[in-house]
Parts: C-alpha cells; structure tokens; sequence
C-alpha cells in the first residue's frame, strides 16, 4: 500500500468469505475479527438475545465471533466490557472492539495513550435508539412466540433491500423489507433515538477510532464497477496504527481508495448528527398507551382523522413557541 500523506484515507471494499451475507455491508469486520483471533487476540463487539437486549461482549474464539456479526439497530450495555479489555491489554493480548463512535471514545479515553494492542473500530452511526421501544416491539411482533434469533439486515432480498427478520423457536418466520417494517420506519424515521444523537458532537475527524466502517451508499453511482448486491463497505483509516493493521489483512479484501465526499454526499452522518423528529413527543405519547406499531403507524400511515389532529397539535406548538 502507498506512504500516507494524511488521515483519514478513504477506501471502498468487501470480503469475498461467506460471513459477507451474514454481515450488513462488506464484511470487513468478520475479517478483522477473525484475524484478531486468530492470531490470539480477543474480540469485543455487540450481541442480541431472544428478548431483544442489545449488550457488548468479548469473545475468544471463532465460533462465537457469528454472534458479533451485523448491525444492531439498540443501545447496547457495555457492562464490563470496557475493564475486560482493559484486563486483556495488560495481559499483553491484541483486543479488537467495534462499538458506536461515543462506546469507541469513551474506550480510548478509558485505555489512554498506550494502545498498542488495541484496535478500536466505530462505524458511521445514524443513532441510537431507545432500548425499551425495541424490546416492547419485539414483544408485540412475538405474540408470546419464542424467539430465536433476529436479524436487522437480513441479506436474503439484497443489500440494498434488507429484511429484518425475525426467527421463532417453533421455526416459523416474520421479515419485511426495512422501509415496511414498523420499527425500521421509525428508527430512519428518527423518531425514538437518544437525545444526545441530535446533537452528537463526534462527527468527521472528531472521533477516536482507528478504523470506522459503514455501508458504501451510492456506489452503483459513484463507483459502477465495484457494485455487488452483496454489499460494499466504506472504510476509513484514521492512524498509522490502523493502517498497519490493515496491512495484516488486505490481502483477504478487496479495497480501492475513493473520495471521501463520494461516501458524505449519500451518508451524511458521518460528518453531521440527524435532525430531530417533530413527530417524537406524539409517538411517545401513544406508545405508552397503545405500543409501538400503534404509534409509528399513526405517525406513518396516518387516518384522515388523526392527520387532522396532528395538524392542529403541531400548528398550536409553533404558535405557543413564538
């Protein structure tokens, strides 16, 4: 790879190994992961269980790495995941952890300046939703079923037209394409995400991490060639340090540099926070009374009656903040 001039550099790409179908994009985080282990070291990312609770852990070997894979669209707990790390650092062990960009500095604030051994990748966030709106849709959409898996970016229909999907012990199925899918709508929609993502501060060069990762929208125009409904990547090297650990693994990616305001113009959260939904305080309102596809449904599919209502709501709020 060339001598660097300046951070961050900007690259399109993808892993050509099965787990690209099993990730949201590209795959270049099952092939860091699966380096880092194999090479003794320790992997901490996000998790889902069968009631929708998203939470951080540190794995060890291959197998566990799958349930590291593709994006969780909740607020994780990291628990003690952040001492784990920690503790494996000391014992001298390589740690890659993938988090949100906040879950990345607060890390590299906690770790300082000795990372030698640690490889901190975030990814270009949209926010974080509300835990509990999606722990109370997964209970709504269950029925009483018992789940056994879900899945935000189910690859069966494509990348571009992603499936949530969720998998019930009795082996039956519920997916819908994400932009018909109650919770999905909401979460694009930006109506439940946490206040702080409104106004999050750790956009362009203001993050800590050595690499950032995120779906390459736009591709099919901006770089034709290199499109694959499987998924591209964007990926970013912010230091020195990651790009000597890119050079570790580039032999197992396809990777081809590309102007990073290809990659802003069609996913503009890299560099700016989302704006915030006006539609926020009614949706709580009525999710607590009458649940989550209640709510967004009145918001996006509106009755005649309701959208009436809500006009008048929204016009009284502009007058009373004059």
């Amino acid at each position: 790879m060339n001598e660097i001039e300046s951070y961050p550099v900007c690259y399109a790409g993808y892993s050509d190994s099965d787990e690209r179908m099993l990730s949201s994009s590209g795959g270049i985080f099952s092939v860091a992961a699966k380096h880092v282990i194999k090479t003794g070291g320790v992997v901490c990312g996000a998790a889902i269980d069968e009631k929708g609770n998203v939470f951080h852990k540190c794995v060890e070997n291959i197998d566990e790495l799958r349930d590291l894979y593709g994006s969780k669209y909740a607020q994780s707990n990291v628990g003690r995941s952040y001492a784990e790390v920690k503790k494996y650092l000391k014992e001298g062990r390589k740690v890659l952890f993938c988090g949100t960009p906040c879950q990345a500095n607060a890390l590299a604030g906690i770790v300082g300046d000795d990372r030698k051994n640690l490889i901190i990748m975030d990814f270009i966030c949209h926010g974080v939703p509300n835990p509990e709106v999606f722990r109370r849709y997964i209970e709504e959409q269950s029925g009483g079923k018992a789940v056994k898996s879900i899945y935000f970016r189910n690859k069966d229909k494509g990348w571009n037209d992603f499936t949530f999907k969720i998998v019930y012990r009795d082996s039956s199925e519920y997916a819908r394409v994400f932009n018909d899918d109650e919770y999905m709508h909401g979460f694009l929609s930006n109506l439940y995400l946490r206040p702080s993502c409104y106004k999050c501060g750790i956009k362009g060069q203001n993050r800590k991490s050595d690499l950032t990762i995120g779906d390459f929208w736009g591709v099919q125009e901006e770089e034709p060639e290199i499109y694959d409904e499987k998924g591209v990547s964007v990926l970013l090297v912010n230091n020195e340090q990651a790009d000597r650990f890119l050079l570790e693994i580039k032999d197992e990616l396809f990777l081809r540099t590309v102007d990073i305001n290809k990659v802003i113009k069609h996913n503009s959260c890299l560099v700016r926070p989302v704006d915030p939904n006006v539609m926020t305080g009614v949706f709580y309102r009525d999710y607590t009374r009458k649940g989550v596809k209640w709510a967004v449904n009145a918001i996006w599919r509106p009755s005649i009656t309701y959208k009436v209502r809500n006009k008048i709501i929204r016009g009284l709020k502009k007058v009373l903040c004059r």
